[in-house]
């Protein structure tokens, strides 16, 4: 697993902020969500591209939400507004719904269950919790024909790429 700070455009010569074919991106942050409303800003600015397509036809984005915290998801879409992304339909899941076993993130047991569903050229994770991508990122060693993306979110709203 490598992991390199900067830009989301290109790492090792590939493209990840322009993502092709069908895909799945997932939103795992509480703490970037609950916080500043700066901290949101940047993230969105600097996932602007990969969100634009996250919810193209055939592509999918879901926000993972603790129940009652709908303001956050409010946060958030003021925050996409304001970079002039209008995202089209994208999913809402509560943590507490997504049956938890054997230590395993709720985040990683969707993912691994929509793969299951539909076929997807690229996955990826934007969380603020290292061993949620970690436990994410192992997933590829299943489905090895689809590229997976991990993007640490700091509590900043920097990110690092995980491959």
């Amino acid at each position: 697993m490598k992991g390199v700070t900067g830009s989301l455009v290109k790492h090792n010569g590939m493209m990840l902020a322009q993502p092709s074919g069908n895909g799945l991106t997932l939103f795992d942050l509480n703490s970037i969500l609950f916080g500043s409303p700066h901290r949101l800003e940047r993230l969105v600015s600097i996932a602007k591209e990969i969100l634009y397509y996250a919810t193209r036809k055939g592509s999918s984005l879901t926000v993972f939400l603790d129940p009652g915290d709908e303001l956050s998801l409010a946060n958030l879409n003021n925050c996409l507004k304001n970079q002039g992304l209008f995202l089209g339909k994208f999913e809402i899941e509560y943590r507490s719904d997504v049956e938890n076993n054997r230590g395993i993130s709720p985040v990683t047991i969707l993912a691994k269950k929509q793969l299951e569903l539909k076929k997807y050229v690229t996955v990826r994770l934007f969380s603020d919790h290292i061993e949620t991508i970690e436990q994410f990122l192992l997933l590829q060693s299943t489905w090895s024909g689809v590229q997976f993306e991990g993007y640490a979110v700091s509590t900043t709203g920097s990110v690092t790429i995980m491959l």
